[in-house]
């Protein structure tokens, strides 16, 4: 289905929870789409809400964003109160911008292979000139690389076909803009502002945010933890999809407000 938010369409799938069941809004990374956490989406328990948005300018969704805080507004915009966001490499960084904003809003984070800082300016305005260059092909190719474990890569070469197919096709202009909000968020200094549960999890092969890089997040988070998917590289909610669902459940389940 679509949705309007302040007047730019965007792609969404949800399911309402029932009752007081947890609600997860989803947020895929650059270049990828609803398909980044769809077999997760998948495999929670029947009573439980999900949202699966694409982002501004990625796959359906129209406009373009090039600040972290408007996608944010967005997801905020299609949860409902007390989701849990669970975002994966830039969405964690859309997540813990939404906990900023709206810390009444948001019952927890899941932080999937993200990081307050990933790259840097001049990093994604380097690939940004490439795109300009050269188009998105090479870069898709590029960037498949360094997503999925070498393992992985092997035993589903279907899937990393899919997956680049898509980054291919992602509309450029929505991508550069992502680019340019990625190369300017640098989240250090608000993370101690974020007092919900967080759950930092990644693939112990991401070469993007390192495990490293995962257990800094937690540590800086006054609610942090930090787990590791083993086999998996940038994008384990694809690479490992019953492994991460069962970690968000377990996690969500010990940390889920009680019902009154």
């Amino acid at each position: 289905m679509f949705r309007s938010v302040d007047g730019t369409i965007l792609r969404v799938r949800h399911r309402e929870a029932e009752g007081q069941a947890p609600h997860l809004m989803f947020l895929h990374a650059l270049g990828t789409g609803i398909w980044a956490w769809e077999e997760v989406a998948a495999r929670l328990p029947s009573a439980w809400g999900f949202t699966l948005p694409e982002l501004r300018g990625h796959g359906l969704s129209g406009g373009a964003a090039d600040d972290m805080d408007d996608f944010a507004r967005d997801a905020l915009a299609l949860a409902p109160d007390r989701a849990w966001f669970a975002g994966l490499s830039i969405g964690g960084q859309i997540a813990i911008r939404a906990a900023c904003l709206g810390p009444d809003r948001v019952a927890g984070l899941i932080l999937a292979d993200t990081a307050a800082r990933i790259g840097s300016e001049a990093y994604y305005a380097a690939r940004a000139e490439r795109v300009r260059a050269e188009g998105m092909d090479p870069v898709a190719a590029e960037q498949i690389e360094r997503w999925f474990a070498p393992e992985f890569a092997r035993r589903a070469p279907e899937i990393v076909a899919g997956a680049r197919h898509a980054l291919a096709r992602q509309p450029v202009d929505g991508y550069l803009a992502a680019c340019r909000a990625l190369g300017r968020t640098d989240l250090s200094g608000v993370l101690a502002q974020v007092t919900c549960p967080a759950l930092c999890i990644g693939g112990a092969e991401d070469v993007s945010t390192t495990p490293e890089a995962m257990a800094a997040l937690a540590d800086g988070l006054p609610a942090g933890s930090h787990a590791v998917i083993d086999g998996a590289g940038h994008l384990p909610p694809v690479e490992r999809p019953e492994e991460m669902t069962r970690r968000i459940i377990e996690y969500v389940a010990a940390h889920h407000p009680p019902i009154p």
